[in-house]
C-alpha cells in the first residue's frame, strides 16, 4: 500500500512499501525510486553514487525528450554565478552558457601535473606559455635559454625579441 499526504489533490509526500517498489516521493506523482518535485537544499552533505568499485552517479537534466536541456553548476552567494554547464549535445562550457565545442573555456587556464603548469593561457593578454605562467610574448616556451617565442613581429629562436619574421639568437 501507499501512505500519501496531499494538498489540493497534489502529492506532497508519499511512501510506498517494498511490495510496491519502496519508492519515496516528495511533491510529485512519480515512479522514480526517490523523486523531488522542487529543489533539494542540503548543507554539509555529499552526493555520491554506489559504494562499489563499479558504482555510478548519474545526473539527468530531464527524464523526457528535450532539445535545450542542460546540467548547470552554480557557485557563490545563493548560486549567483554559473561556473559550468553541460548542454544536451554533451559540450561542456566553463564560464560560458553556450559552449560551442566539446570543451569551451572562457578565461585563463592552467594545465599541468606539478606546481608549475605545463600549459598556461592568459585571458587578459591572450598569451600562451609552455612551462611558464608569465609568457613574455604571444607564445613562449620556457627553458633556461628562452628557446622559442612568437611575437606580433616574428618568431624568435633563443631570443624573446625577434627583429624580423624569423630571428635566431646565439
Amino acid at each position: 500500500g501507499t501512505l500519501r499526504f496531499a494538498n489540493n489533490n497534489q502529492t506532497a509526500l508519499s511512501f510506498r512499501n517494498a511490495a510496491n517498489s519502496g519508492n519515496i516521493n516528495f511533491g510529485v506523482n512519480s515512479s522514480d525510486h526517490f523523486a523531488f518535485g522542487q529543489a533539494i537544499q542540503m548543507s554539509g552533505y555529499a552526493v555520491q553514487g554506489d559504494t562499489s568499485a563499479s558504482g555510478q552517479l548519474i545526473l539527468k537534466s530531464t527524464t523526457g525528450s528535450g532539445t535545450s536541456d542542460a546540467i548547470v553548476f552554480q557557485v557563490g552567494n545563493n548560486g549567483g554565478r554559473e561556473a559550468m554547464r553541460i548542454v544536451n549535445s554533451g559540450n561542456v562550457g566553463i564560464a560560458t552558457t553556450t559552449p560551442r565545442d566539446t570543451l569551451d573555456v572562457w578565461g585563463g587556464a592552467y594545465f599541468g601535473t606539478s606546481t608549475a603548469p605545463t600549459l598556461y593561457v592568459a585571458s587578459t593578454t591572450g598569451r600562451v606559455g609552455i612551462g611558464t605562467t608569465s609568457p613574455a610574448t604571444l607564445f613562449s616556451v620556457a627553458t633556461s635559454s628562452n628557446i622559442f617565442n612568437v611575437t606580433n613581429s616574428g618568431v624568435g629562436i633563443a631570443t624573446s625579441s625577434p627583429t624580423g619574421l624569423f630571428t635566431a639568437g646565439t
